[in-house]
């Protein structure tokens, strides 16, 4: 996920999603986001 404001973080950290997805997954913005699916995709 890309650009996700602190609110709806904060809402995701308290419902766990940021546990089960992993926080490394959230990115500041849409290019480290799109960089980092092309790496995981190798």
């Amino acid at each position: 996920m890309a650009n996700v404001n602190e609110q709806p973080y904060h809402v995701m950290e308290k419902a766990s999603f940021i546990d089960r997805v992993g926080a490394d997954n959230f990115c500041a913005n849409i290019d480290v986001a799109l960089t980092r699916a092309a790496s995981l995709e190798k």
